[in-house]
């Protein structure tokens, strides 16, 4: 049975392996210039990206919620890049 986990993620994390979604994502830096996450299909940071996302400064915290039927499936698994950025996301896998 899948299981829903929120995760907070500061450097490269693999939170799944195998397959799943992504329900939401909360971006948040404190840098100067605009900062990019991005997740990738994959147990290590590199091969299929699943989306890249950006955060201003003046728009962090960003929050992103998908609903369920756009929530954003992974098959290998789902790995967070955050760049300079502390992402909390919720996901559902194995």
């Amino acid at each position: 049975m899948a299981k829903k986990k929120t995760t907070n993620v500061t450097s490269n994390t693999n939170i799944h392996a195998g397959k799943g979604a992504v329900i939401s994502l909360i971006i948040s830096h404190s840098e100067t210039s605009t900062q990019t996450v991005t997740l990738y299909d994959n147990v290590i940071a590199s091969g299929t990206v699943l989306g890249s996302f950006k955060c201003s400064p003046e728009a962090s915290p960003r929050q992103i919620i998908f609903p369920p039927d756009y929530y954003m499936r992974f098959e290998t698994g789902l790995t967070v890049e955050p760049g300079n950025c502390t992402v909390l996301i919720s996901s559902i896998g194995n």
